[in-house]
């Protein structure tokens, strides 16, 4: 079974040229569906934030096909044959509709868990649904592991060259993402530095050299960023930022130019 049961094949076959085949044609698939998922302890239940970016043409909903969200929480650990044992299932519906273009997330909390070891657990988010409605099978539109929940800068350092003259060459932007449920905010070390605006995750971050501020030679100063939410979760990252004014012809110096036509 591949996708939730997008494609399915059983009894005596050629194992391996069957499910190879079934794996080939759907890694072929562009994906119908961007998911981003974190996790993060709660006492001795695991909580899973998922945030689905609808790709597909449908209108994805419980009511209508129903979509659903859910998520897979297995630890690494040595039971009978196998390296791996799957300790939770879980799925909320999507009870919004969630339009093709739209975003929506979604929280999931395990219940206590019984493990030999939190350092071995990991999990997976997947969004699916039924292409014909509320017949055959399911149709996996995407999945993505879910990392430790944390707030993440791209880039993770900045350097900025300042031409005189011209205040746009110092400006630069820092994409923020992490949990859907965090909002961030962002301050700066140095006077010569800000930083706008604050808002939800996933964010963006524009980022200004004051000019008029900038002390002579190259400056190093500190954006840092605080991401905090209602369930209790607090994050923060750091992008150290390089400042520097453009080298300027000595006082007095002429450019000569020298013009060419063809034939000359």
């Amino acid at each position: 079974m591949a996708d939730s049961g997008a494609r399915i094949s059983n009894g005596a076959v050629a194992f391996a040229s069957v499910y190879r085949s079934i794996v080939d044609a759907e890694l072929a698939r562009p994906p119908q569906a961007r998911v981003e998922a974190w996790s993060r302890r709660v006492g001795n239940t695991l909580r899973i934030y998922a945030r689905v970016a609808n790709l597909a043409d449908d209108t994805l909903s419980v009511a209508a096909n129903e979509a659903a969200v859910h998520a897979l929480v297995w630890e690494n650990v040595q039971v009978g044959v196998t390296g791996r044992a799957v300790r939770a299932a879980l799925r909320i519906a999507v009870f919004q509709p969630l339009a093709p273009g739209a975003s929506a997330g979604f929280v999931l909390d395990t219940d206590p868990l019984d493990l030999e070891s939190w350092d071995a657990v990991h999990a997976v988010a997947v969004v699916d649904f039924r292409p014909l409605g509320h017949t055959g099978g399911w149709d996996m539109l995407q999945a993505a592991l879910a990392a430790p929940a944390a707030l993440l800068a791209t880039p993770a350092a900045l350097e900025l060259t300042v031409v005189p003259g011209q205040p746009a060459s110092a400006v630069a932007t820092v994409a923020l993402a992490g949990p859907h449920v965090v909002t961030w905010t962002a301050a700066a070390d140095v006077p010569w530095l800000e930083v706008t605006p604050a808002g939800a995750l996933p964010g963006e971050a524009t980022v200004a050299v004051r000019v008029a501020d900038l002390p002579p030679g190259p400056q190093t100063g500190t954006l840092t960023f605080a991401g905090t939410s209602e369930d209790g979760l607090a994050l923060t990252c750091s992008v150290p930022v390089r400042a520097a004014l453009a080298a300027q012809p000595p006082a007095g110096h002429q450019v000569r130019r020298r013009l060419t036509r063809p034939g000359s």
